[in-house]
């Protein structure tokens, strides 16, 4: 392989980042979980390209020791709504602040992205090497990159969901880019 997508899907089980498990987890997957683990470790040591997608971005933090908030409508009363299930993809539901960096870059250095949103977990305390590239007006981590490395980041938002978009497909351009360069 010579790059790694990290894509959404159900929540990471606690246990991975040394929690108890709280009654509104969905989907959690443990064989995921350990693929999921590996597959990263073997990318940052090769130094192989990875991008992760909201479950993805939640991954990458867990793989490098991070915790995660398991709700965070039951766990962060000043955080706004960002889990919505039943509505389009591509519904603009808030804004992230962004940072410079890989993303800021690849993404024509917009300073605050429109995303769409729908994940009700989110970085509780970043994983060591990381750094956030961009949050949520309420705080909430939406960015992460792995400094030092040639293309090693995660959004918390959907871009597969905003192809209209043209930073939302800088996302996928950067990482088949960086992907075919090996």
């Amino acid at each position: 392989m010579d790059g790694i997508l990290l894509s959404g899907g159900g929540d990471i089980a606690p246990a991975r980042y040394r929690a108890i498990s709280s009654h509104l987890l969905r989907g959690v997957d443990a064989e995921r979980d350990s693929a999921e683990l590996d597959l990263v470790r073997w990318a940052i040591e090769g130094e192989k390209p990875i991008l992760g997608i909201c479950r993805g971005l939640q991954m990458m933090n867990v793989a490098f020791g991070g915790t995660l908030i398991q709700d965070i409508a039951s766990e962060m009363a000043s955080a706004f709504l960002h889990d919505f299930p039943d509505t389009p993809g591509d519904l603009i539901a808030h804004t992230v602040d962004m940072k410079p960096g890989l993303l800021h870059e690849i993404q024509g250095r917009i300073a605050s992205l429109e995303t769409n949103s729908s994940h009700h977990q989110a970085v509780r305390k970043l994983g060591k090497g990381l750094r956030v590239s961009g949050r949520s007006p309420d705080g909430i981590v939406e960015a992460l990159e792995i400094p030092g490395l040639p293309f090693a980041a995660a959004v918390q938002w959907h871009p597969e969901r905003l192809l209209r978009r043209t930073e939302a497909r800088a996302l996928f351009n950067g990482l088949t880019h960086a992907a075919g360069g090996r």
